[in-house]
């Protein structure tokens, strides 16, 4: 917008070098947005990526990571688009309480009693790795609060050892979807998963009614469809989202829709189209 209203005085004014001005001040737009509305920062380019970030970036997919202890307080890897739980920079869900039964805001399995009692519930979060420093589970053994614990990690394949810490693979993790019918909790295949556009897409199998759950924090802008029919979602635990879904075959669509983007785009394209207008007015009768 400054960029407008210093080429509207260049015109105004009339002067020798208008053009000249005019083409520098075009380029300088041009460079600063770098053709978007806006211009991101990239915290990443200021961080040094380490062994775990490069690993985790060589397996794609929709996955989590726990972390028990690499960075547990300073993890910075979803930086490089590493989705973690737990620690001051993992995603927190928004009430650990309701779902898990833990305590506080900062996820710790190990201050967790329903996570010692039935660890398999981190498989709902998507953790399909684990950074564990090396023998911990067989450390946690010595402890019979621990030994559920440390059976659920035993059952992981060791893929990578990265100095005193080695990383997990869970081969039992659900990709951020799964159906709850009854006592039986099942995944469900991904179509389609895109956080920035707010689309993601699964299709789903199951004889009885069931609820599709959706592990990402609840917010009321977030919408539901199957088979093109728009469905109520709920909360879901307090977390979480859900839908319920009928029996047979079908596809199940949550895209994000609020009316706070299209307001702010049109007020967007209102003030362009004034100074646009503004200039034009300002060069036809030299205002």
């Amino acid at each position: 917008m400054i960029l407008w209203i210093f080429a509207h005085l260049l015109i105004k004014n009339q002067a020798r070098n208008t053009p000249i001005f005019l083409a520098i001040l075009g380029f300088g737009d041009n460079f600063l947005s770098k053709g978007v509305f806006y211009k991101p920062i990239r915290e990443s380019e200021y961080f040094a990526e380490d062994e775990f970030a490069r690993f985790f970036r060589g397996k794609k997919g929709i996955y989590r990571v726990l972390d028990l202890g690499y960075k547990t307080d300073d993890n910075y890897l979803v930086l490089f688009g590493v989705q973690n739980v737990g620690g001051h920079h993992g995603q927190q869900i928004r009430y650990y309480y309701e779902y898990l039964g833990c305590k506080g805001l900062m996820f710790n399995p190990f201050l967790c009693d329903s996570i010692r009692k039935k660890p398999e519930v981190l498989d709902t979060l998507g953790v399909r790795f684990v950074i564990s420093p090396v023998g911990l589970k067989e450390e946690m053994q010595k402890f019979p609060e621990f030994l559920k614990f440390s059976e659920y990690l035993g059952k992981m394949e060791i893929v990578s050892r990265i100095g005193n810490f080695e990383i997990l693979e869970n081969k039992d993790y659900l990709p951020r979807f799964f159906l709850i019918c009854g006592d039986k909790i099942s995944g469900a295949e991904v179509l389609n998963y895109d956080p920035r556009r707010g689309i993601y897409e699964v299709e789903y199998s199951s004889e009885d009614r069931c609820d599709l759950v959706l592990s990402e924090n609840y917010y009321h802008h977030w919408k539901a469809e199957i088979n093109g029919r728009r469905e109520n979602v709920e909360r879901f635990r307090g977390t979480f989202m859900k839908v319920s879904v009928p029996e047979g075959k079908h596809k199940v669509k949550f895209l994000y829709q609020s009316p706070l983007e299209k307001l702010t785009f049109s007020l967007f394209l209102l003030g362009l189209g004034l100074s646009f207008l503004g200039i034009i007015l300002g060069w036809k009768f030299r205002i």
